[in-house]
């Protein structure tokens, strides 16, 4: 059955994904006529939404193309072939964090694509080209792996909260503060300043929490397990934690994705996985943009 063989299918896009973001993604499949083929029950109320969208937008985008059509919901349309939309939707979080699945879009367009049978909507006429355009392979790996490392991720901390007079903060953080201009990235700011990227971050991360700052990106940066709290060094004698555990979050420092930490500790993936979601839940770490 092609409904159970797409579950199985985003499934395994969520078990992947999932642990790279701050919730669950939800999932749809739509051909290229705006036809649902599979979603997640959690993107039923904008069912209509999505097959309007793809149906009157699909030849606008190229494949490898992803659109994020409305501003403050989490919802990113990936153009996987000639012939099929995937949708992904998360109810909180960065909707930025949805791109990481930009890096696998080519392999699971060669799971999804066979499945999938065109079938005009009701009242639709196919178009002359339809049948070249189905011919059409989706590109390499290699080749949506270069474009995607062509484009430049830039980080750009934002000052949305005026430095009064009578404000007593470290000399180092006014300097900081004052670099997040909207136009600074992270690393301009680092070498303006004469600190180390880390110790901006810090500084950004404090201040992002007095909602001093706003920390505006683009491109499609890595999202990585950053600890939020100090582990004391008898947290496993405690029995706080296991020692896999105290070592996972040695690593959460925002400067290694999960697949990074997956190879330091040479550990299971699923297993690392498992103890990431685990650790988020408890609210020791979360996921945010990496530390570069």
């Amino acid at each position: 059955m092609v409904e159970e063989a797409l579950y199985q299918i985003t499934k395994r896009i969520a078990s992947e994904i999932g642990p790279m973001l701050t919730s669950r993604p939800y999932i749809g499949i739509i051909d290229k006529y705006g036809k649902i083929k599979y979603k997640d029950e959690a993107i039923d109320k904008y069912s209509d939404f999505i097959s309007s969208f793809v149906n009157k937008n699909f030849n606008f985008l190229r494949v490898g193309d992803h659109s994020i059509p409305i501003s403050g919901l989490n919802m990113v349309f990936f153009k996987i072939s000639p012939k099929i939309v995937l949708v992904m939707f998360m109810k909180q979080g960065l909707v930025g964090q949805l791109l990481a699945f930009k890096k696998r879009m080519a392999k699971y367009a060669s799971e999804i694509d066979p499945l999938i049978v065109l079938e005009p909507l009701e009242g639709q006429e196919q178009p002359e080209e339809a049948e070249v355009i189905e011919e059409v392979a989706p590109p390499p790996k290699e080749e949506i792996k270069k474009a995607e490392e062509e484009e430049e991720v830039k980080v750009i901390p934002q000052l949305i909260k005026k430095i009064r007079k009578k404000d007593k903060f470290p000399l180092k953080d006014i300097v900081v503060l004052n670099l997040c201009d909207g136009e600074n990235t992270v690393k301009q700011i680092a070498d303006k300043a004469n600190v180390d990227v880390l110790t901006v971050w810090n500084i950004l991360d404090e201040y992002k929490k007095k909602k001093y700052i706003k920390i505006n990106y683009s491109g499609n940066p890595d999202f990585v397990p950053i600890l939020t709290k100090k582990i004391p060094p008898m947290a496993v004698q405690l029995r706080l934690m296991s020692n896999l555990e105290y070592q996972i979050a040695k690593l959460c420092d925002g400067t290694r994705t999960i697949e990074e930490i997956e190879e330091k500790l040479e550990i299971d993936g699923d297993k690392l996985s498992e103890l990431i979601d685990k650790m988020e839940k408890n609210k020791m770490i979360r996921m945010d943009i990496k530390r570069v």
